[in-house]
């Protein structure tokens, strides 16, 4: 029982390792990041861009909970926690987690990125829950907006508008599989072992008992 839980603790860890992928920075010839595609979402790829614009006009009317990728306060802070550990990052691509500016739509060194989910019940009002980029931390936090307010406006806040990735979900097999492999022969000849241990130690008792 030992030996199985331990062969699934490593098939466990080895495949989480091999099917953590990272998202695909979007930015532009100026180095304004624009967004990014393969987001991963709770296991669920999505592309995501940052867009200046009204609710009513980036998501569908913005007259229904349907016009929202995610539609959930979870599912939205979900996705919220993703931008932040994925995509407001540094690399050489540029400063896009030390400097919030070089965010499309943010002029600030705090910028937001709302990510709708709901709606007030005069449907007058959007509920959102933001990814906060800024020099000192990341956060996630609740914010509203008027559906019709266009955050053009606004410089330190932006929409995100979330999309399912055309990339296709796989399972690859993680780059240490070999060692997995190897892993369980050894475990497999250490239980054998023990097995052929404890009868032969089975066997020497009777003998004796049988002197």
């Amino acid at each position: 029982m030992k030996i199985g839980r331990a062969l699934f603790a490593i098939m466990a860890g080895l495949f989480a390792a091999g099917n953590a992928a990272a998202a695909v920075l979007v930015v532009d010839g100026s180095g304004n990041l624009l967004g990014a595609d393969d987001v991963d979402v709770n296991g669920t790829l999505y592309d995501v861009r940052f867009e200046d614009s009204s609710c009513a006009l980036l998501f569908s009317g913005c007259d229904n909970a349907l016009d929202f990728t995610f539609t959930t306060e979870m599912e939205a802070t979900a996705a919220s926690q993703a931008l932040i550990d994925q995509v407001f990052l540094d690399s050489s691509l540029g400063n896009f987690d030390s400097d919030a500016t070089l965010t499309v739509g943010c002029t600030t060194t705090l910028c937001g990125v709302e990510i709708p989910y709901a709606l007030s019940l005069d449907m007058l009002t959007v509920m959102t829950i933001g990814a906060a980029n800024s020099l000192a931390s990341d956060f996630t936090f609740a914010d509203s907006f008027a559906v019709s307010a266009d955050l053009t406006g606004f410089i330190n806040v932006v929409y995100g508008v979330f999309s399912p990735s055309d990339t296709v979900s796989e399972v690859p097999l993680p780059a240490a599989f070999p060692l997995f492999l190897a892993g369980i022969v050894g475990l497999r000849l250490v239980q054998r072992r023990t097995i052929h241990n404890g009868l032969g130690a089975l066997r020497k008792r009777k003998e004796r008992t049988a002197l």
